[in-house]
């Protein structure tokens, strides 16, 4: 990752660094700081940045940052609950079908309409979740008081909140299995707790995300 300056994030020319007594200057705002603040641990790897179409992302003044993921779109598993959600939904009409056609003729009682209304429900659940799986967009927050990662869609949203002073770090997990094989995701620790996110993001682009996160994070936390 290229040296950035703090303040307006900018990429420092080398003449505009002195390692030697570590001191860099931006050249377009003026900032004055040091380099070592800045650089990557030498732990990390170096990712290329993806398009903003991928993830668009906002810095603060303070180090802070908002990054917003882009949506995930059809893949297999809401393709699973749209296709559980039609077989529900045909077998529940059909079914229900036949009752209504009896209660039409008076040979079944009308409060029997009741008994489908959880099975609709269930279908209407799946298809929504498989909407939410493929159209949420999702965000990660990190400010000096506050870190959150939320999912929206729509109206409908989700989010996890936790004070910045108690973010452990952002790390790449485990998702879910796929034919016995993990699928990835990134998260971000705290208060004990894991919260998941970027389950659609390539190997490239998750470990940019990690990366970025934790140096914003080091940053609010000194």
């Amino acid at each position: 990752m290229p040296l950035q300056c703090p303040k307006c994030h900018v990429e420092i020319d080398g003449e505009n660094v002195n390692i030697t007594e570590d001191i860099a200057k931006c050249g377009y705002c003026g900032e004055v700081f040091r380099p070592s603040d800045e650089l990557p641990h030498e732990d990390l790897q170096h990712y290329d940045p993806p398009s903003k179409d991928v993830i668009y992302r906002e810095y603060a003044s303070d180090g802070g940052v908002t990054m917003l993921l882009q949506k995930p779109g059809i893949t297999g598993r809401s393709i699973f609950f749209f296709g559980f959600a039609a077989f529900w939904m045909l077998i529940t009409v059909v079914v229900s079908g036949a009752f209504f056609f009896e209660m039409l003729k008076g040979e079944e009682p009308w409060p029997m309409i009741f008994f489908f209304v959880p099975f609709y429900a269930i279908g209407i659940g799946m298809f929504l979740l498989g909407c939410w799986m493929a159209w949420s967009v999702t965000a990660i927050q990190l400010a000096a008081d506050k870190a959150l990662v939320s999912k929206k869609l729509g109206n409908w949203l989700i989010k996890k909140e936790f004070p910045t002073a108690n973010v452990e770090g952002f790390d790449e997990v485990i998702a879910y299995r796929q034919n016995n094989r993990p699928v990835y995701c990134g998260a971000m620790m705290a208060n004990g707790k894991t919260v998941r996110f970027g389950v659609q993001l390539s190997t490239n682009d998750r470990g940019w995300l990690l990366d970025e996160l934790n140096a914003s994070l080091r940053k609010l936390q000194r």
